[in-house]
């Protein structure tokens, strides 16, 4: 209760909505919440943001849950504008990049930032009921510590979260061309781990054309 504006910020599919519904639970009972990556706001720019204002308005809360806040059109003096009204905060946000220079965003210190991540190995032995021992840690390394995938065990889930995050995310970031290319290199990054690697091993090795893209290619996914 001592921040206005609470910033959660993640990679795809940490937990951050989960984390949201968990703090409306226990802390904040009467609040407004709105997730922006839901398609009815696909349309959505920055000439809608009064019909945003009608339905604050009449939910009468003084509490905002915005989740994915960075798909909202001129997100930034929406929130400024909000928290000049006197209302409490609470954003989620996959890149977190977007509030890394608070001066930019009109924030400076106004907000509290929180980063989520996966399951560590302690909380996915408290999540699976398993012991601390060599065989679970076989099991962490192998299934990782997505929520989503230790419930369901889906591959196909693990598949589109690859693709999510290195095509729609990554890719789209950098404005990476050769889409095919950039997942072939990423996938045999993932196939040797531990691994020597050089710049012109790679290009030799998957054929994209110079070694100075495949060491854009390595920056972009390191960034």
């Amino acid at each position: 209760n001592k921040f206005r504006l609470l910033v959660i910020t993640g990679i795809k599919n940490s937990g951050k909505t989960s984390f949201l519904f968990q703090l409306k639970q226990k802390y904040f009972k009467d609040t407004l919440y709105l997730n922006f990556a839901h398609p009815r706001f696909y349309s959505f720019d920055a000439n809608d943001l009064f019909k945003l204002d009608e339905i604050i308005d009449e939910s009468g809360s003084k509490t905002l849950f915005f989740d994915e806040v960075q798909k909202l059109a001129n997100w930034n003096q929406f929130i400024q504008q909000k928290l000049e009204d006197g209302f409490k905060i609470v954003v989620t946000a996959s890149d977190a990049a977007i509030f890394e220079n608070e001066s930019d965003t009109g924030f400076t210190g106004l907000n509290k930032q929180l980063e989520l991540f996966p399951f560590s190995f302690n909380e996915f032995c408290l999540y699976n009921s398993f012991n601390k021992n060599g065989k679970s840690v076989e099991k962490y390394l192998k299934s990782g510590g997505f929520p989503v995938y230790l419930e369901s065990g889906s591959e196909e889930y693990l598949n589109q979260l690859f693709d999510d995050l290195l095509i729609r995310v990554i890719a789209t970031k950098f404005g990476v061309r050769d889409l095919l290319s950039f997942k072939r290199l990423a996938l045999h990054l993932l196939s040797n781990v531990g691994m020597y690697i050089t710049g012109n091993q790679i290009k030799s090795h998957l054929g994209i054309k110079t070694t100075s893209t495949v060491m854009e290619y390595l920056n972009y996914l390191e960034a």
